[in-house]
């Protein structure tokens, strides 16, 4: 019995210092964090220990009388000591430069991460737009309505009305009559309503009856070579001669005369031929001109403009917004509806154009949110908290707070702006599938923003907000680094379960000693005799 009291004195003297421990530091975390005057936590904390000394130390033989009272006023007791032992033990092993430069790393870590995510999400969203802007620009446009003749059909009788005031002898009277033939045919050739095709046909005809010219002025030109050559051979001859009344004079004189008017009528026809060729090609350059601004060709250049200026590194909204208001209008003056797929590509295409500018403003606040972060980081100096608790002054920690609250709020602005996931589809017509998709709906995850918000909010309020030291102590369990937080929450455990082990062992130990003693004792065995 020596020995057991000597083990319960020993055991309980170990209790109440740890009592006495973890008093003094649920006092401290009571007064600096609750109450404003010690003598109350004092009080509280005496009262606190008192109860949970006497429960610790018989707490088994308690349960024996009432296990569920005596639990819910053991773990009341217990949670009450240990909560306000760890505030005071977190608090002055995890300093304001640890908790600090934790938190820089952190938010600084939280930020970029953001920031990568929603880059990644804003470069797959300007590829899908890319894909719809090619895919529309790619899709041929079908004119409702055929070009009216009358514009090419003045445009010839202009042609043949100036190449009617030309006159040619017999050199280039057939070519003549044949061309004028030619050109009513080209003009009869065309219908009231002609297509693009029947357009090109005519202007291959043109062409062909410019080159004929061309061919007949060339073959002129070296016929007049040839005469002249002639000439000049005849006239070298007739100046050798020195008796001018002599009759083979005469005749070779006259000769070389009629050859001479003959290369000078040549002469005057082929610069008529040029008057031909030119007309020809006015004619060719205004059906050609004409052609160009049908509907079809129309809609060809504003999707060639619009792409232009897309590509180029800054873009002129107005022209953009110029180009696409055309373009709608030309849909309308051709009778396209509203469920028509032309229509439906033109809303998608103007949709992605929209689209697209969200995306690079969101891309560029991302950007200048990243260089930011980048150029604090370089910036050895930048917010580095010593290792002094009171040299980390409220000047310098507040104005690390305003820093990082411009940072959460541009980050929640940037949230507030992506874009939304729309379908952008584009449309094509097919002669054995009728109308095809080229361009699908967007399969593309999106961030939620109502998640995304109030994760910087949790964040802000977590490492800016003056919260009470009691939530802080209790957020740094839920850190990235929080392993001085979990060594204080142990250590205030430590401090008032160790009494409970205690009793418990103590406990033990009567049972122990009081079963053997009241063991019956063992009969003695007789050796039997013979």
């Amino acid at each position: 019995m020596k020995v057991l009291t000597s083990i319960r004195k020993l055991l309980v003297t170990c209790s109440l210092a740890l009592a006495m421990v973890s008093f003094y530091a649920t006092a401290q975390g009571l007064h600096e964090y609750v109450f404003t005057q010690m003598w109350q936590a004092l009080l509280v904390s005496a009262a606190i220990q008192t109860a949970l000394f006497i429960l610790n130390l018989k707490l088994i033989y308690f349960f024996t009388l009432n296990p569920r009272i005596v639990l819910i006023l053991w773990a009341t007791m217990l949670i009450s000591s240990s909560l306000f032992s760890f505030v005071f033990i977190s608090n002055e092993i995890y300093n304001t430069s640890l908790y600090y430069s934790d938190a820089e790393r952190i938010m600084d870590e939280f930020t970029i991460k953001k920031c990568y995510q929603y880059q990644n999400y804003l470069d797959n969203y300007l590829i899908y737009t890319k894909e719809a802007m090619d895919a529309y620009c790619s899709v041929p446009f079908v004119s409702h309505s055929s070009e009216s003749n009358t514009e090419i059909t003045k445009i010839l009788d202009d042609c043949k009305t100036d190449i009617s005031s030309f006159t040619f002898s017999s050199n280039c009277a057939a070519f003549h009559r044949s061309l004028l033939k030619n050109l009513d045919s080209i003009k009869s050739s065309l219908p009231s309503s002609y297509t693009e095709q029947q357009a090109n046909d005519a202007l291959t005809a043109l062409e062909g009856e410019k080159n004929n010219a061309k061919t007949l002025k060339n073959n002129m030109l070296s016929n007049i070579r040839s005469k002249e050559a002639v000439w000049n051979n005849i006239n070298l001859r007739l100046s050798q001669y020195r008796n001018f009344n002599d009759q083979a004079f005469i005749d070779l004189q006259n000769d070389n005369n009629k050859r001479d008017t003959e290369i000078n009528s040549m002469k005057a026809e082929a610069t008529q031929l040029d008057s031909v060729i030119s007309a020809l090609q006015t004619c060719i350059n205004k059906v050609t001109a004409h052609k160009m601004n049908n509907t079809e060709n129309t809609m060809e250049s504003y999707r060639h403009d619009l792409m232009v200026e897309i590509n180029k590194d800054a873009p002129d909204g107005d022209i953009l917004d110029t180009i696409t208001s055309d373009m709608f209008a030309l849909l309308l003056k051709e009778g396209f509806t509203s469920s028509s797929y032309e229509m439906t590509n033109y809303f998608s295409f103007k949709n992605s154009l929209s689209v697209r500018k969200e995306i690079l403003e969101c891309q560029d606040k991302t950007d200048a949110i990243i260089h930011m972060l980048d150029n604090k980081r370089q910036d050895k100096n930048a917010f580095m908290f010593t290792s002094k608790a009171d040299e980390n002054t409220e000047k310098q920690i507040e104005s690390w707070k305003q820093l990082w609250y411009g940072q959460t709020n541009e980050l929640r602005e940037l949230v507030k702006s992506l874009p939304l996931p729309q379908d952008l589809i584009i449309y094509s017509s097919d002669a054995e599938n009728g109308t095809v998709t080229l361009n699908p709906g967007i399969n593309l995850p999106e961030p939620d923003r109502t998640d995304e918000i109030d994760d910087i909010s949790a964040l802000e309020r977590r490492y800016l907000a003056n919260l009470n030291p009691l939530e802080k102590a209790l957020n740094l369990l839920h850190t990235k680094y929080n392993t001085m937080a979990l060594f204080s929450a142990a250590a205030a455990a430590v401090l008032d379960i160790s009494s409970a082990l205690m009793g418990a062992f103590v406990y033990t130990l009567e049972r122990a000693f009081k079963n053997r003693k009241t063991a019956p004792a063992t009969p003695a065995v007789l050796a039997s005799t013979e």
